[in-house]
């Protein structure tokens, strides 16, 4: 395994680890759906949504230093989608909440991702 694809795995681990059950996969177009998941909680949920888009490449790629904002991201966003469909290695776009029922408090955000920045 090159050192790419393990450092693309180790970033997926990460963040697929954040998630208490995953209720969606798709993998080269092969939904598989995982309808049984409940989160059990007495708080009303927050509406939150959290999205990571990994992104492996065979060439180096200007992006800005930090995502704080709405133009960062969209300046991030512009740089990769320039990329050269032979230059792309890997991409992996991670969401939740998926399903109805999978949310995040705002306590777990805080806590699973703590440098998050809202937008």
């Amino acid at each position: 395994m090159s050192s790419l694809e393990s450092t693309y795995n180790s970033a997926s681990l990460k963040e697929r680890s954040k998630f208490e059950q995953e209720t969606l996969v798709n993998v080269s177009g092969v939904d598989k759906r995982n309808s049984r998941y409940s989160h059990q909680n007495d708080k009303q949920p927050d509406e939150l949504i959290v999205v990571t888009l990994l992104v492996a490449t065979a060439c180096g790629v200007q992006l800005p230093s930090r995502i704080d904002s709405l133009m960062s991201m969209k300046q991030a966003l512009q740089s990769l989608g320039a990329l050269r469909q032979s230059d792309v290695v890997g991409v992996e776009l991670l969401w939740t909440p998926q399903a109805e029922g999978d949310y995040y408090t705002k306590d777990e955000m805080i806590t699973e991702y703590p440098n998050l920045r809202q937008l």
